[in-house]
């Protein structure tokens, strides 16, 4: 990032990303361009009549996370945030595929499992740590499909008024909260996987967040996505906070255990995508 070139190439890709989500804060557009295919990794499909499309994704730079914000000498270059945004939990370098949910068919379904879910607007007063909330707006004002089903999965004991409050009036009938850890055992009734094999239907276009901040449980779950194709045909897209040891996050994670390192995260990120999963590093 002491390069210019990539330090111009890290204010596009933040700028780029925020208009593509149509996020209602923007930064000034930089004064240097790019090709995007420079910038992006191309998310490439195959549709039943052999025809292929690209989408771009956020490509595996870094230490996964908003190149703008996680090195101390870049944090005054980082520009401005979402109001539920702070420069350490950044997701506005995200790129969705709206384009694709906007067109799926009629009798599909939009589905979303929040693994590691808090509440529906998220950690208490901490802007950063957010719920289903922030996919039900960020998705809202992009596309024309609402979620169907929402599965939010939490360990922290809450009440029911916290887990319902100001739940908006619509979705009542789509929310379904369990205040119990999911477990990486198929043979248990949290396993994730295992409901999302009897209410998901190939046409579905299906969403999983996973931060249950447990590295065992939540490797256990993606090694389960990667060797078992009926887990990874049915999930389209998969938010992903892969805890390893990496020095720029042992403030905020403490892990100094050299079997999980940020060369995992690549192969691990790069093994999803090419499986068909629109993997995201989820900060």
């Amino acid at each position: 990032m002491a390069d210019s070139h990539n330090f111009n190439r890290a204010l596009f890709s933040v700028w780029k990303a925020q208009v593509w989500a149509n996020q209602s804060i923007v930064n000034e557009r930089p004064s240097t361009s790019f090709a995007l295919d420079t910038i992006f990794s191309r998310f490439r499909y195959v549709d039943e009549l052999n025809r292929t499309f690209d989408r771009y994704i956020e490509p595996l730079v870094g230490i996964l996370r908003d190149p703008l914000t996680m090195c101390d000498n870049m944090v005054k270059f980082a520009g401005r945030f979402e109001s539920t945004e702070s420069w350490v939990q950044a997701k506005r370098y995200l790129v969705h595929d709206f384009e694709t949910i906007n067109s799926l068919p009629t009798n599909s379904k939009l589905i979303l499992m929040d693994l590691g879910a808090s509440t529906y607007h998220g950690w208490g007063i901490s802007p950063d740590a957010v719920g289903a909330k922030w996919f039900v707006e960020r998705f809202k004002s992009n596309t024309h499909v609402a979620f169907d089903r929402i599965f939010s999965f939490e360990f922290v004991e809450h009440s029911p008024t916290d887990i319902f409050r100001n739940l908006p009036k619509e979705l009542w009938s789509r929310y379904m909260y369990f205040n119990v850890p999911v477990s990486p055992d198929p043979a248990q009734s949290s396993h994730p996987w295992s409901i999302l094999l009897q209410i998901a239907k190939p046409d579905d276009y299906v969403i999983v967040k996973l931060d249950i901040d447990t590295p065992a449980v939540e490797r256990s779950l993606v090694r389960q996505l990667l060797d078992n194709s009926s887990y990874s045909d049915i999930v389209d897209e998969f938010f992903f906070e892969h805890h390893v040891n990496t020095a720029s996050m042992h403030h905020y994670w403490g892990l100094r255990d050299d079997s999980a390192r940020l060369s995992h995260s690549y192969q691990l990120f790069e093994q999803l995508r090419e499986l068909g999963i629109r993997a995201h590093s989820w900060p």
